[in-house]
């Protein structure tokens, strides 16, 4: 799942082995930030089944036992959430120096 924003970030979100999402920022071809696990499967990738009307509903059908309270996000909301997230993502793992008489350069995080 990726989107990429109106400056030319793009962002990239993956399942790795790892519990959590992977994430990968690139600008211009250049990776700014890759983690295996830097978003968590508990506020990404998943929401309340179409039966339930909230998630407090469908966590508390979970703890009764419904396997599938739970289903996987689609593209959509991956696109519509990584939208929204966009510049919170970037401003938590890019940072920018912006120094007189030269461009911004950014500098890349390693996430570990």
């Amino acid at each position: 799942m990726e989107y990429t924003t109106e400056d030319g970030y793009t962002i990239r979100v993956f399942s790795s082995m790892y519990i959590d999402w992977g994430l990968e920022i690139t600008k211009d071809g250049q990776s700014l930030y890759n983690c295996p696990s830097a978003l968590s499967r508990e506020s990404y990738g998943f929401k309340p089944a179409p039966q339930y009307a909230d998630w407090e509903e469908a966590e508390e059908a979970a703890l009764d036992g419904d396997v599938n309270a739970f289903v996987e996000w689609e593209e959509s909301d991956w696109t519509e959430s990584l939208a929204e997230e966009a510049d919170t993502l970037i401003e938590a793992y890019v940072r920018e120096i912006h120094t007189v008489g030269f461009t911004s350069v950014s500098i890349p995080t390693t996430g570990e």
